[in-house]
């Protein structure tokens, strides 16, 4: 009977708790991580947007114009230098790079590197062509620049485009240090952002289980399951992924605006899991306590019973003999 009981309260932990347990848990993880998904999404967003003002507000210094368009004004490319070192200053700007429609550096703020990437080139050769924006991250020399480029167009013919604008940030003066804060308070939580690079996903944010510099790592799309394609593919949704590791993770994806960024949100399933056996095990435990109580309990119910069944006919035997053996001679003889 005790082990009857006890397979009750087996099927019942987990038949009925822990799944009741998990999808409590999961309902709490899909509204932790979306949380926090939205407000590093709007963050990253407002952010980037100031980058892009500032990118637009460059390329609309009458000084860049007129320089681009081969008008230079009184001062020409020194006191336009000093203009753009000084909005570098004061917002933290690794450069500030004015560059003509075929990618040659007409003008920069003081201080920049002597030898441009080639990648700032191709930017610039490209905002100016396509005549929009772009953010970009490149690998400099180890280090993580976000580049935001800006069109410049003729003054009399804006629709023209005659060179860029580009402002270089260190990646690592905000963006890296805003996601690498633990979007919540476990040890596999991770913020990461993601681009499309051909059928590739690359990762361009540090990685909390990677010791590869931004940008470097690469997957494939295809990849089965990966929460960076989800994101790739513009899918915002809490679900079952998996990481760059390949790990089980519940991750949420975001789409960064006017950017090809991604963002993901992610935790590993395992260590949800563990919380879910960790809050459910008490649970379990008062089962079993309770099963094994109850079954001992009807057990000795039931021997008790049997108990007072023999007394009670052992009584009524006594009782049978003792009428008999003191009954008169009359009672024997009917």
């Amino acid at each position: 009977l005790i082990a009857i009981m006890l397979g009750l309260a087996v099927t019942l932990y987990f038949g009925v708790v822990l799944p009741k347990t998990r999808n409590a848990e999961l309902d709490r993880w899909q509204r932790e991580l979306s949380l926090n998904a939205d407000l590093r999404d709007s963050a990253i967003e407002a952010w980037l947007g100031d980058q892009a003002k500032d990118a637009r507000a460059v390329a609309k210094f009458p000084s860049v114009i007129s320089l681009l368009d081969g008008r230079p004004e009184d001062g020409g490319k020194g006191q336009l230098s000093e203009i753009l070192s000084d909005l570098a200053r004061e917002h933290s700007f690794d450069a500030v790079l004015v560059m003509n429609a075929k990618g040659v550096l007409i003008s920069a703020s003081n201080g920049t590197v002597d030898a441009l990437d080639p990648a700032w080139t191709d930017i610039a050769i490209r905002t100016a062509h396509q005549g929009t924006s772009t953010i970009t991250l490149c690998d400099f020399h180890g280090r993580p620049i976000i580049v935001v480029s800006a069109p410049v167009g003729r003054g009399v013919d804006a629709g023209k485009m005659i060179g860029s604008a580009l402002v270089l940030i260190n990646a690592r003066s905000w963006l890296y240090p805003f996601l690498q804060v633990q979007p919540v308070p476990m040890a596999s939580a991770e913020s990461l952002l993601v681009e499309a690079e051909g059928s590739r996903v690359r990762f361009i944010s540090p990685l909390l289980h990677s010791s590869q510099r931004p940008g470097l790592l690469r997957l494939p799309q295809s990849t089965t399951g990966l929460a960076a394609t989800a994101a790739i593919e513009g899918r915002e949704e809490f679900s079952r992924f998996v990481d760059y590791r390949g790990v089980p993770i519940l991750a949420v994806t975001r789409t960064i605006a006017d950017s090809g960024w991604r963002l993901v949100v992610k935790v590993d399933e395992a260590e949800v899991q563990a919380e879910v056996e960790t809050d459910a095990r008490p649970i379990g435990i008062g089962l079993l306590l309770g099963g094994t109580l109850l079954g001992v309990g009807i057990a000795l119910g039931f021997r008790w019973q049997g108990r007072i069944e023999r007394r009670a006919t052992r009584a009524t035997r006594e009782l049978l003999r003792t009428i008999v053996v003191k009954a008169p001679a009359s009672i024997h003889a009917i």
